[in-house]
């Protein structure tokens, strides 16, 4: 078992490239904004037209896996 914390916060898109197919999201609690892949939203059931900038979300996500990258969504829910 990997010993990882899974950390859930709130956050907004930041934006999404549908031709490149990934986002970022910006935390309300500051810190560096998160990526997300368009994988992400498909597992999540969020059509990719949904991940618009400014859109409330929560998430969940790990942290970067190597030096120089960002921490990483992984399951990301649209708040109404």
């Amino acid at each position: 078992m990997n010993d990882i914390s899974i950390t859930w916060d709130t956050g907004t898109i930041k934006w999404f490239d549908p031709v490149r197919r990934w986002g970022f999201i910006t935390p309300d609690e500051n810190g560096p904004d998160v990526f997300f892949p368009w994988t992400v939203l498909q597992s999540c059931a969020i059509p990719e037209k949904h991940a618009r900038p400014g859109i409330a979300v929560r998430f969940r996500w790990v942290p970067p896996e190597r030096p120089g990258h960002r921490p990483a969504a992984t399951h990301i829910v649209i708040v109404r």
